[in-house]
């Protein structure tokens, strides 16, 4: 045999050895989950370095346990320390909503600046907080706020009234108050100051000043120069002082008789009710006018010319272009609208007053407008701004 038979035929054998490592390597892995070395190694090599990590391990499982103890101890602690925080916190929150309800009254109140007095007599009345936004004012009568006075001050009036007539005295009302009087003398005022109900009697203050019936001097007032001792009802108790003072006040010159007392009834009625009855008035800040409960095409004409209404109207950008045209009344928005409400395309179609495919509006002028209203639209007959105008409201046409 030739020396290169001999290469070729340990080549050959090289091969087969390697072909059949191979593939014993194959099936160990797919069976026993080792490789031919991995075997070999575990059978004729004692691996030295897995002996002490075991033996590492067996000596040692305490520390890392406390490791883990205090680690898991220490989330706690902050949970706990989140948790008094959020305690802690609590008043705070309390103390916001306080102040979020004293900021509501301050905008429910306002200033009686139209009348002739400056007082606080209308303060706590104004229970619309949209009308700032019109610059829009509510001046109300005597009648409307007992209207809308609970019912502990409804009964407190009716006992005040039961007290002075059965005196014999006499009760008439004004816009501002009850008058009490005989003849030409009148002996006190039953009015309102705020939400309390209060009396102005015709007695001197200097005298009752150090007693438990003092009560404000208002003698600088020309509406009270006969009347110059005013008390308000803070409590039943102040309440049971002012009843012992028409006793003080008329005991000396009238007898007091046993009659039978009256109830007036008085009735809860809304702020749409009170305006159409002139108990409620509404006035333009910036002008002092007052707007009119309710407004028809022909005192649309008689008070505004064209160019005038044409002067107040807004210009907002319309967001798409309108193709289907429709029309809505005056009245129907009357009808159908709350005071200081907004009118537009979207508001029309969800109270189903024009088609839904109408994307085009124009508002004409027909019956009468009782609201102050926000009126968004494509066009507007000219009367129909004025009407609008006329009650407090805005007129935005889309362009």
């Amino acid at each position: 045999m030739s020396d290169n038979d001999l290469f070729v035929l340990i080549t050959v054998i090289v091969v087969c050895v390697v072909l059949i490592i191979i593939v014993l390597d194959i099936l160990l892995r797919k069976f026993k989950n080792k490789g031919i070395f991995q075997l070999i190694k575990g059978i004729f090599v004692k691996d030295k370095t897995e002996e002490p990590n075991v033996s590492q391990v067996k000596a040692m499982p305490t520390p890392p346990l406390v490791e883990e103890t205090k680690s898991e101890e220490e989330p706690i602690k902050e949970k706990e320390e989140v948790m008094e925080a959020i305690k802690v916190e609590e008043p705070v929150v309390e103390v916001k909503e306080e102040a979020e309800e004293e900021t509501l009254e301050s905008v429910k109140t306002i200033d009686d600046d139209v009348t002739v007095e400056t007082d606080d007599e209308d303060e706590g009345f104004a229970v619309i907080n949209s009308a700032n936004a019109f610059g829009i004012e509510y001046v109300y009568s005597f009648t409307a706020k007992l209207s809308w006075s609970s019912d502990d001050v409804k009964e407190q009036y009716n006992e005040i009234i039961n007290a002075f007539k059965s005196y014999g005295l006499k009760v008439s009302r004004s816009w501002k108050n009850d008058r009490i009087y005989l003849g030409r003398k009148t002996y006190a005022l039953v009015l309102f100051r705020g939400r309390k109900l209060c009396i102005a009697y015709a007695l001197n203050p200097a005298t009752y000043e150090e007693t438990k019936y003092r009560g404000l001097d208002v003698s600088d007032i020309k509406r009270f120069e006969n009347t110059p001792l005013l008390i308000k009802n803070t409590s039943q108790r102040r309440f049971g002082y002012m009843l012992e003072l028409i006793d003080i006040m008329l005991g000396n010159t009238f007898q007091k008789k046993d009659i039978a007392k009256e109830h007036i009834d008085i009735p809860y009625q809304t702020l749409h009710e009170l305006l159409k009855l002139r108990l409620v008035k509404k006035y333009n800040k910036q002008t002092g006018m007052e707007i009119p409960a309710s407004v028809d095409v022909q005192t649309a004409q008689a008070s505004l010319t064209d160019d005038e209404a044409e002067a107040q109207v807004y210009v907002e950008e319309r967001k798409s272009l309108g193709r289907i045209k429709g029309i809505i009344n005056i009245d129907t928005l009357s009808q159908n609208y709350e005071d200081f409400e907004t009118v537009d395309l979207e508001s029309l179609h969800a109270k189903k007053l024009i088609a839904k495919k109408v994307d085009y509006v124009k508002v004409l002028a027909r019956g009468a407008l009782e609201k102050s209203l926000i009126v968004k639209a494509d066009d507007f007959s000219v009367d129909a701004i004025k009407m609008i105008v006329l009650t407090g409201g805005q007129v935005y046409k889309l362009k």
